[in-house]
């Protein structure tokens, strides 16, 4: 509910404050799940690139004590889009991926974290088909109450207009 209400800097303060509570009282796994959402709606909510970067290093680093797959990979995927929109990876970039596993496979986590950065990766980098691509692979996938589902169809509509832009450009060329 707070996502329809609330400015999204709010709720990633109060995520912030779910990872901090989740690993002092011991729960973890709580704690690392408000990590995930924490990251990704700072970059949702146009965060500072190089500072989200650092952040997502640094939460990387102490994953190293707490060893959660899921959250780790959560976490590269975040940062290579990152990464990505920052330099496209040439200063920037690291050689540690997530491990995705099968895409296809409708169990995994993974694919709406992938396919809906892999969208946005690929409309700044000015890919627009391929971002249409992405786009209806994570549309079938989104929650739509969920704010990936807001941003998706954001990127939805811009690629559109894009694609639109270029096919009336192409026809008048003819």
């Amino acid at each position: 509910i707070a996502c329809r209400f609330e400015p999204l800097q709010e709720g990633i303060v109060r995520l912030r404050q779910g990872f901090e509570a989740g690993l002092s009282t011991g729960q973890a796994e709580m704690g690392l799940n408000c990590l995930i959402h924490s990251v990704k709606n700072s970059i949702f909510s146009g965060a500072n690139l190089q500072s989200t970067l650092k952040e997502i290093d640094h939460y990387l680093h102490l994953l190293k004590t707490y060893k959660s797959e899921l959250t780790k990979n959560y976490l590269l995927i975040f940062r290579e889009a990152v990464s990505q929109l920052i330099d496209n990876g040439k200063a920037t970039g690291i050689n540690d991926y997530a491990d995705l596993g099968d895409l296809e496979d409708p169990g995994n986590k993974l694919r709406e974290a992938h396919f809906h950065h892999a969208a946005i990766k690929c409309y700044w980098s000015g890919h627009t088909a391929r971002c249409w691509y992405y786009n209806e692979k994570c549309k079938t996938l989104v929650g739509q109450g969920q704010i990936t589902a807001f941003i998706a169809k954001f990127f939805f509509g811009l690629n559109a207009v894009d694609l639109l832009r270029k096919r009336k450009h192409v026809n008048m060329s003819n």
